[in-house]
């Protein structure tokens, strides 16, 4: 029997939420599809290409990289990307064109329809018009989201709020949009010395309380506010942030910030507290066993996987109530909601939690069941996989 060839298109390749559910789906087909990933580089010009591509070789998953790909919108460059995709498309006639990232949903589509395409999928991992963007951009993002949803044949959606925002664009049904759960598997993690001693961990900090975020640091993951909130707290903690990118050199700034702060608390030293940045980490979920707390200050998100595995670990989440977060935590019974860009409310969780021992065993606990009843790898892709057939 022939098999059916689904092509995956992403705008970036370097490790995030979107690439792993590419990942996840493109390594978990059954015999019956083909999977080729089309994908490009970290974002900048001529960079190379990233940690999602180097783990599909590892598979033996064909991959192709388009080059006219990046981070930033450029009117050229998206002519061009336009044109190279449909030239991928055209010489490897998918049965199925499986979109991810909202510039792999416009671009691609349009030239899915160019090269004759007629199943077009497009996973929202969080709408572009959420972003805290000038009026104007967000409309303009907003118009390109709808026609991307017009021009494709099904949409799947990962939470309630996304499912909401697309059904109420002009003419778009609810049969064309179908919500579908990221799904998680349990993790390796190393053991908590060892985790905090890899991540940087020295002198009093190895027993602190240990806050901790994954995350890329993109302005969208509000990073900032997370230094801001920890240098509000009393008790003597170290925030670990594992990550890479492009905020970096700004956050590095905000320590001097973070470090004033700690002169100012007269109940505790400047040593007993630290901002660890460790970097990005291959398989950074194995060193979750690190914090004691796991927090997420996005102000824009889809449904991140990086909540889930926090729950496999068992950690307790303070996170904001962005995007398809709320579907997971629930307010003060297996986490701690805020609202986005409020250091101050999230130091106010951050404290309690902290203090509170019996409190974040409770949370943890709890979430930990919730992730494992509810987001199941194997249920994201046997319903994905139905859409396929």
């Amino acid at each position: 029997m022939e098999k059916k060839k689904i092509l995956y298109l992403i705008t970036k390749s370097n490790w995030g939420g979107a690439q792993r559910y590419v990942y996840d789906l493109a390594t978990n087909l059954p015999q019956e599809f083909e999977p080729v990933v089309a994908l490009g580089g970290t974002g900048e010009k001529d960079a190379p290409e990233g940690l999602l591509a180097t783990k599909l070789r590892e598979k033996n998953i064909k991959v192709i990289f388009v080059k006219n790909f990046l981070r930033d919108i450029s009117l050229i460059k998206e002519v061009l990307a336009l044109s190279e995709l449909t030239t991928i498309l055209k010489a490897e006639k998918p049965d199925i064109l499986h979109l991810n990232s909202s510039k792999a949903g416009g671009v691609g589509a349009l030239a899915a329809r160019r090269a004759g395409v007629r199943k077009i999928i497009f996973t929202v991992h969080g709408w572009a018009f959420n972003e805290n963007r000038p009026f104007l951009v967000k409309y303009l993002l907003w118009i390109a989201s709808w026609l991307t949803v017009l021009l494709v044949t099904k949409v799947i959606v990962l939470g309630e709020r996304e499912r909401n925002q697309t059904l109420k664009m002009p003419v778009v049904s609810a049969s064309k949009i179908l919500k579908i759960r990221i799904g998680v598997d349990n993790i390796a993690m190393l053991d908590r010395k060892s985790a905090r001693i890899s991540l940087g961990a020295i002198g009093s900090s190895l027993n602190n309380i240990w806050i901790g975020t994954i995350a890329e640091m993109h302005r969208n993951k509000g990073l900032e506010h997370l230094i801001s909130a920890v240098g509000k707290i009393k008790t003597p903690v170290t925030l670990c942030i594992i990550g890479e990118g492009e905020e970096e050199e700004r956050l590095r700034r905000q320590q001097v910030w973070f470090i004033l702060e700690l002169v100012k608390a007269a109940n505790r030293r400047i040593k007993e507290s630290r901002v660890l940045f460790a970097g990005f980490r291959p398989g950074a979920a194995s060193y979750l066993s690190a914090f004691d707390v796991f927090v997420l200050p996005s102000i824009k998100e889809g449904l991140p996987y990086v909540i889930l595995e926090s729950g496999l670990a068992g950690l307790p989440v303070v996170a904001t109530e962005v995007g398809g977060i709320p579907e997971v935590i629930k307010d003060g019974e297996n986490g701690f909601l805020v609202p986005p860009g409020k250091p101050e409310l999230l130091a106010e969780k951050l404290s309690e939690i902290t203090e509170n021992p019996e409190l974040r065993k409770r949370l943890g606990k709890n979430f930990e069941r919730h992730v494992r009843k509810e987001f199941s790898l194997t249920k994201m892709v046997e319903k994905t996989i139905e859409l396929y057939r």
